[in-house]
């Protein structure tokens, strides 16, 4: 029903007394809980590691302590460092290079992500089609593997900062820290000095002065007038 209305005038709606009640609102949204203050730090480690064992310590960026570090997978930071006792052993990966150390290997993260390994054993693999390096006291050694196939390296530094290696798979290239360098193919074995000077141990020839192709039928004298062949 329309009312006219006149100022100056009250006007009686006629709906009884009313009640002022307190708007309950609506809950605010759940805040999500804080992460752990490790949490962040684990997961923006620069290397994934694996530990068997018992017997691994770390030594953590800007620290002089090594504290023990327990068996199973977990990360760690750049510039951090590495050493396993016997009966220990661990597979890190960075980058595209995994290095399996075995007991008493010592080795640091660098910042580039590449493994320095100080002393003690391990192999060193990249898959197909890529290119991965591994740092040692005299330099760096570099694996390359073939588009099909990955490469692997047998690695042994001692306690003299010498480092022994050996090209199980693809090829590779051994460089001084004074310029000396080497590549490396498959089953070849050299050492590099604490010095950067390196010594091939074991070459295979890249050249030849006969053939003899397999099948080949015929009978054939090979005669070397200096002395014994």
């Amino acid at each position: 029903k329309a009312v006219e209305l006149e100022v100056g005038k009250s006007f009686d709606l006629g709906i009884g007394p009313i009640e002022m009640v307190k708007d309950a609102g609506v809950p605010p949204p759940p805040v999500d809980a804080a992460a752990p203050p490790d949490a962040a730090a684990e997961l923006a480690g620069g290397a994934q590691v694996a530990i068997t064992g018992k017997r691994a310590e770390v030594q953590q960026p800007g620290t002089t302590k090594w504290v023990p570090l327990p068996a199973g997978a977990g990360s760690l930071p750049k510039g951090a460092k590495l050493r396993l006792g016997t009966g220990t052993t661990a597979r890190l990966v960075a980058s595209t290079t995994t290095l399996e150390l075995a007991g008493g290997s010592r080795i640091t993260i660098g910042d580039d992500l590449i493994f320095g390994l100080e002393v003690g054993s391990g192999h060193a693999t990249v898959p197909a089609a890529q290119q991965g390096k591994v740092g040692v006291p005299g330099g760096a050694v570099t694996l390359e593997a073939t588009p099909t196939s990955p490469a692997e390296a047998k690695i042994d530094v001692n306690a003299r900062g010498e480092a022994k290696v050996t090209m199980l798979r693809g090829g590779g290239k051994l460089d001084g820290t004074g310029g000396a360098a080497l590549d490396m193919s498959r089953g070849e074995t050299a050492s590099l000095a604490k010095t950067g000077t390196i010594h091939p141990l074991e070459a295979i020839p890249s050249y030849y002065d006969m053939k003899i192709g397999a099948g080949d039928l015929g009978f054939f004298t090979v005669h070397d007038p200096k002395g014994a062949t």
